[in-house]
């Protein structure tokens, strides 16, 4: 594994599971705190007649949050091991901060789902799980925290793990891993146990330092994405595109089609940004100069001619409503798919999921804050799009309202 190896993971917990502090362990015993704020912890720790730090002030960092307890943003910690480097999203439990959650999901390789041991399974846990399901996340990671608090007991252990596991078949996820820890004590964080005999697996951070996660790179479908285009001062005045290599790899002298409008030619040129490359592998940025002079502007995509994805004026998805207003079928909205905006509406709701119980209201017309739901969109003219299970930079997408132009909807294409 390259230590330049990233790995994204969002976590999620209902109040009072623990969340903050094992974010807080998980940094502190890493070494991957800094001196200055291990010592102001320290002072306040002392000052308040405390024997140890309270390691949720770590990541508790608005006031809000502080006074009541809970986490309502979503924050970014960064920190790293010699073999990974990882971009932690801490996303907010409580049910009405579901918008905040799937923004902090929406780009993870991975999601910790925090259960509290005395709690055991709850609606909450199952809405996590669920919303990282659908944003494509295949790889669940379980802490199962507060262990002390059941005097370690494997038996409650077991019980929910067989429960998750048993509700988690429904599903699309590719692998759960469990986890006993008490985020307060370090058991199982970043050290192993003594207090958990019974369990033979990883502790936490060596869990997520050997996770194996598909990258854009290991796609075979090439997508690259039209960021601008200019003009070479020349007789020809061949298009040099600068892109976004969103999926595989783009190499030169290949062959490449733009979806919009069926136009081909090669590659002449290629650069990444250290200069002059044969190969450029996603996700990373590239110059294109071509060949020949093709019709080509922002936001279309370009790809090998063999493995197109969808171009249509209509598509079905996953969406989870985050308008303070209600969504009417037929408001006019704008769909930004990569840096590409259309007018859409929204056509018609196949059905609003209950993410606890997996039940579907197929009578809703409607949907309100934080609806989780399967809606058919209509756009103003097409555009290319795969599933996001098969690639999530052409499979997801925003509904912006026109006349806010604020955000209302994260959308994955089915």
């Amino acid at each position: 594994m390259s230590k330049q190896d990233l790995l994204r993971l969002a976590t999620a917990g209902s109040v009072d599971d623990g969340k903050s502090t094992l974010i807080g362990r998980l940094l502190y015993d890493s070494g991957n705190l800094p001196l200055d704020q291990i010592e102001a912890l320290q002072k306040k720790a002392s000052t308040l007649g405390r024997d140890q730090i309270d390691l949720a002030q770590i990541t508790d960092g608005l006031k809000a949050e502080r006074e009541q307890g809970i986490t309502i943003d979503v924050a970014y910690r960064y920190f790293n091991t010699p073999s990974r480097k990882f971009i932690l999203a801490d996303t907010p439990g409580h049910v009405q901060y579901t918008r905040n959650m799937v923004t902090g999901t929406s780009t993870a390789d991975a999601s910790l789902i925090l259960i509290d041991a005395r709690k055991g399974i709850t609606e909450q846990s199952k809405r996590h799980s669920l919303v990282a399901s659908l944003l494509g996340v295949e790889v669940l990671v379980v802490c199962v925290n507060k262990m002390d608090l059941v005097e370690y007991s494997q038996d409650t252990f077991r019980k929910i793990q067989s429960e998750f596991l048993y509700w988690a078949q429904q599903l699309n996820v590719r692998e759960v891993k469990f986890i006993p820890i008490s985020a307060l004590h370090g058991d199982n964080v970043v050290n192993r146990s003594s207090n958990i005999p019974w369990y033979q697996g990883e502790n936490l951070l060596d869990t997520l330092n050997s996770l194996q996660i598909r990258r854009a790179s290991d796609f075979k479908a090439l997508r690259i994405s039209t960021q601008f285009v200019e003009k070479v001062a020349s007789k020809l005045s061949l298009p040099l595109v600068h892109a976004l290599i969103l999926n595989a790899t783009v190499s030169l002298e290949d062959e490449l089609i733009n979806v919009r409008n069926s136009n081909r030619t090669k590659i002449n040129s290629l650069f990444d940004l250290d200069g002059a490359s044969t190969k450029v592998v996603a996700p990373l940025s590239s110059k294109i100069l071509f060949e020949s002079d093709i019709q080509i502007s922002r936001g279309d995509i370009l790809t090998h001619p063999d493995t197109l994805p969808k171009l249509s004026h209509s598509l079905n998805a996953n969406i989870c409503w985050m308008g303070s207003s209600r969504l009417k079928l037929g408001t006019e909205l704008i769909l930004q798919l990569g840096v590409k905006q259309v007018s859409a509406v929204v056509e018609k709701i196949n059905y609003v999921l209950d993410p606890a119980t997996f039940r579907k209201d197929e009578n809703r017309t409607e949907l309100q804050l934080n609806d989780i739901a399967e809606v058919q969109i209509r756009t103003s003219y097409p555009v290319a799009y795969d599933s996001y299970r098969d690639h999530k930079g052409t499979g997801s997408f925003i509904l912006i309202d026109l006349e806010s132009s604020n955000t209302v909807a994260g959308g994955m294409i089915l």
